[in-house]
């Protein structure tokens, strides 16, 4: 039998368990959608359901391969109580809004642990503190032994040693994250003294369940997919580029300290100690697509192959664009929400209304990118990865726009990937990530567009138009 590591990332949607071989090819993916309820007023994950379906993707891939070693990733935030090996009650959904109220009435400050989260005096309401207050007071529950993430939890009832690993304290709002350890001041003031273990490295070997198989401790999906490419960059500096329904520019970094206009951008830890990442969004950007493709009457991914062909049959894209102005962009900032396009020409087409969606987030993304440099390498690999890379002629805008080469990862399955690379990792072994690397080439894509001149002078002239927007009359930002 083959040997194999099993990352199994538990996601909003689906759960999915990614097969990594020890010669660094990947298996056929395992996937279950993530079950979950409505109770209280509020949407829960069911744990019962999950456990069974991780037992199932564990049958199924004992039947053909040898397992040396699992980990798991889970979505941020969620937070289990657990009492004798078990759970207590399931964790609520990550970003359910039941927990706003608490939130406000609440107000948790910790300028040791991320004082980005709450932005401009705003409380992110997903934080764990928010949901272990909401639960206790709604849910009632007896006092459990240990809170833990979802990653943590199933960790735990293979392995019965309970931990974090940094990414998901880091989004508790409990964590002092220069010291790399829980705040002893917020433990004691929400009565939480030992009931958050200790914090480990992300690949930290924690146990092994009555089998013999090893278990390594994951993180955050999001994070714990950066293993994966950090692997595939070759441990070059890199910013990671996920383009889905919301857009997250992420790097690595050795120093969470403010390096220049770094705008909204959020500092985490990441792997371990000394381990951090910035990250910044364009929370709008999949609502942008949808909006246009709604426009033109089609399923998103067929609309834009239909746009791409016209595009490209055209002799020449249109010699002017309009400015869009869109909530959680780097220009207006993750306060504000909404959808606006400026200046909109009376003969605009669909055709011409493509280009410059496709002008408007290249510029987003050199925004972006151009502050991330402040915390990595200037000339790190812009790596993109997500669902929007299906779209090769909205990668070859961008790479116009930014003027360098774009690479893509060759998988979506990032959360699941890194997570088997954390329990080879675990394991000590180094032959594995490497054979990965070789099997799994980054794709290349140049700024060599035939439009790339002129599509980057429109992208200049956007954020020139952006960056005099400020103190004018709604009057003066018309032509």
């Amino acid at each position: 039998m083959r040997d194999c590591y099993v990352g199994i990332d538990i996601g909003t949607t689906n759960t999915k368990a990614a097969i990594l071989h020890t010669d660094g090819t990947l298996g056929l993916p395992l996937k279950a959608a993530t079950p979950f309820y409505s109770a209280h007023g509020a949407i829960f994950f069911n744990l019962s359901l999950l456990e069974n379906i991780i037992g199932d993707f564990r049958k199924k891939i004992r039947k053909r391969y040898r397992i040396l070693g699992i980990s798991f990733t889970s979505v941020g935030e969620s937070v289990v109580p657990v009492r004798n090996g078990k759970a207590l009650a399931d964790p609520l959904f990550w970003n359910d809004p039941v927990t706003e109220n608490t939130a406000r009435n609440t107000p948790v400050t910790n300028e040791e642990c991320n004082p980005e989260m709450n932005r401009k005096g705003k409380t992110n309401a997903t934080l764990s503190i928010y949901k272990i207050l909401w639960m206790r007071n709604v849910l009632r529950t007896e006092e459990p032994e240990f809170w833990l993430s979802i990653a943590g939890y199933f960790m735990y009832r293979f392995t019965r040693v309970p931990c974090w690993d940094y990414s998901q304290a880091s989004r508790t709002m409990l964590l002092d994250i220069d010291r790399g350890a829980w705040s002893d001041d917020l433990l004691r003031r929400f009565d939480l003294q030992d009931r958050l273990p200790r914090i480990c490295a992300m690949g930290s070997r924690i146990g092994q369940d009555e089998e013999g198989v090893s278990y390594a401790l994951g993180g955050h999906d999001h994070i714990t997919g950066l293993f994966c490419i950090e692997t595939l960059a070759e441990k070059r500096p890199f910013i990671f580029d996920s383009i889905g329904s919301s857009e997250s520019m992420v790097t690595l970094t050795d120093s969470r300290k403010f390096r220049s206009g770094s705008g909204e951008i959020c500092i985490g830890a990441a792997f371990g100690p000394g381990s951090f990442y910035a990250l910044n969004a364009i929370i709008y950007s999949g609502v942008l697509m949808k909006f246009i493709a709604g426009l033109g009457g089609g399923d998103t991914d067929a609309f834009f192959a239909v746009m791409n062909g016209r595009l490209l049959n055209s002799a020449s894209p249109p010699e002017k664009i309009f400015p869009i102005i869109a909530g959680g962009d780097p220009v207006m900032g993750l306060e504000k929400s909404g959808l606006s396009l400026v200046n909109l020409p009376v003969d605009t087409d669909i055709v011409r209304l493509t280009h410059a969606a496709y002008v408007y987030m290249a510029a987003m993304a050199r925004l972006n990118i151009d502050r991330l440099g402040s915390y990595t390498d200037p000339g790190a690999l812009v790596i993109a990865g997500g669902g929007g890379t299906v779209n090769s002629l909205y990668l070859q805008y961008r790479a116009a726009v930014l003027d360098r080469p774009v690479y893509v990862a060759p998988s979506a399955e990032m959360g699941g990937i890194g997570a088997a690379l954390c329990a080879a990792r675990a394991l000590k072994d180094e032959k594995t990530p490497l054979a990965f690397g070789r099997n799994q080439p980054l794709r290349i894509i140049q700024p060599d567009y035939k439009w790339a001149p002129l599509i980057r002078r429109q992208s200049d002239e956007l954020l020139s138009f952006y960056r005099n927007m400020d103190g004018k009359k709604p009057s003066e930002l018309f032509c």
